[in-house]
């Protein structure tokens, strides 16, 4: 993901306060579980416990910096939100249901 008009320290902050990690700053990062915590984990398939989080972890984890930056902008590959509203509007329609939270 790609974070615009977002401090890199707001991202980390966030992600702390939800017990996972951001790799990378705002200019490029991934969302990752912290290292034996399954909180906000996805679970593949086969119901292994994956190194990613979950769509579940990624909407809260966006919906909390929008809360803080209301005019920011996170770019994903699925998705550009522009603001909180655009975040609402377009958010919920790019759940798949592959993988679970754990």
């Amino acid at each position: 993901m790609r974070a615009y008009d977002i401090p890199t320290r707001t991202l980390t902050d966030i992600a702390a306060d939800m017990g996972i990690q951001i790799v990378g700053d705002s200019s490029s990062f991934v969302l990752r579980p912290i290292s034996g915590s399954d909180k906000w984990r996805k679970i593949g398939h086969r119901g292994r416990r994956v190194n990613a989080i979950s769509w579940d972890g990624h909407y809260v984890f966006m919906e909390r910096v929008f809360n803080v930056w209301p005019q920011g902008r996170i770019k994903s590959c699925i998705a550009d939100y522009q603001g909180l509203a655009d975040f609402h509007a377009k958010a919920p329609g790019t759940y798949t249901g592959t993988g679970f939270t754990a």
